[in-house]
């Protein structure tokens, strides 16, 4: 999926807030995030970073 691809079917889903959204379509997209998550991670366009380091950024940011 291409980033444009990727951001349409964002829109979409803040579009209808996810609920016009079967369970089966739901879990689509979820594992085409996650594809297109791992690829670029092969690809070396996107680095893995500790989960650690993830969540602490995430409570900082919501303090």
């Amino acid at each position: 999926m291409g980033t444009s691809e990727f951001t349409n079917e964002v829109q979409q889903l803040l579009e209808f807030g996810g609920s016009a959204l079967t369970g089966t379509t739901r879990e689509s997209l979820w594992v085409d995030e996650a594809e297109r998550r791992y690829q670029a991670y092969l690809e070396g366009s996107v680095t893995a970073r500790p989960a650690t380091m993830v969540f602490q950024e995430a409570r900082e940011r919501l303090r």
